[in-house]
């Protein structure tokens, strides 16, 4: 039972460490109008919105959350392969280092 505990856990910890919340900036004298994002974008409550892979909303309780969506390559040979990522599709490859044109095979994925 431990072990199954332990194992819940650490899955736990994993699902968590993808997402992050930022609080609402409140300001004396003012009315909160939303969520200001890392590039200084005020948006509305109730919205959501795509920022380099992450999906965030914006909740007028809690503020903003965000949570990266990439899946990352976590078991493949580290010595014969790499991992590569493609920013623009927000997914990562896993290719042969001596042979770039060769996709090599991965067993676990976490994101």
């Amino acid at each position: 039972m431990l072990g199954v505990l332990f194992a819940l856990t650490n899955f736990l910890i994993y699902c968590d460490a993808q997402c992050m919340n930022i609080p609402l900036e409140i300001m004396p004298d003012t009315e909160v109008q939303g969520c200001r994002d890392i590039n200084g974008i005020i948006h509305e409550f109730g919205s959501q919105w795509f920022s380099d892979c992450d999906h965030c909303i914006c909740d007028k309780k809690f503020g903003q959350s965000c949570c990266n969506k990439v899946m990352k390559p976590l078991v493949y040979d580290k010595v014969k392969c790499k991992k590569v990522f493609n920013k623009e599709a927000c997914s990562y490859s896993v290719i042969e280092k001596n042979n770039p044109s060769k996709a090599c095979k991965v067993s676990m994925f976490i994101g």
